[in-house]
């Protein structure tokens, strides 16, 4: 009898340790999906444009603007768009006050496909930016579409083996 008792407790303990498994992944799913929604509620709230729009902003020379890049040091270094200010995410919110301080001017923020930018777009109009604009595909974007880019190597484009000097 004590055998059986043991038995069907050690069973029961399974049974329980099982549940608890998937129990424990449920919570993280719940997690992500609520930062996905979290982050599709930012794109949906805050202006945006596409890298073409932007480029043919940038070819203008009668509108001012800034352009904000928030990609990490490491994106950042391999490429960005001309004159862009880098305020990287969780550090723009000191950065770009501290640079931008009329929070009247044109605003455009990129990012490596927009994600990160809508969230920076939606904490600059939070905090009183009037005209902040996310750019929607963000520096991906505007490497794929052709548009030049600077890095190290001064002003380059993406080309078939990496990127190169933008053709004359």
């Amino acid at each position: 009898m004590k055998k059986k008792l043991t038995l069907i407790i050690l069973a029961l303990v399974a049974v329980f340790a099982m549940q608890g498994l998937a129990v424990a992944a449920e919570p993280i799913d719940a997690v992500k999906a609520n930062i996905s929604k979290y982050v599709g509620e930012a794109k949906a709230s805050v202006p945006s444009i596409t890298v073409e729009v932007l480029a043919a902003k940038m070819a203008e020379t009668d509108e001012y603007f800034e352009l904000v890049d928030v990609r990490g040091a490491d994106e950042y270094e391999a490429g960005h768009l001309a004159d862009a200010l880098w305020a990287p995410r969780g550090k723009a919110e000191w950065i770009i006050p501290g640079n931008i301080k009329d929070p009247n001017t044109k605003i455009y923020i990129y990012c490596k496909a927009g994600s990160r930018g809508a969230l920076v777009a939606k904490m600059l109009i939070d905090a009183g930016y009037t005209n902040v604009t996310n750019v929607t595909g963000g520096f991906g974007a505007w490497a794929k579409a052709g548009y030049p880019f600077y890095n190290a190597h001064g002003e380059v484009v993406v080309t078939k083996g990496g990127y190169g000097k933008k053709p004359e």
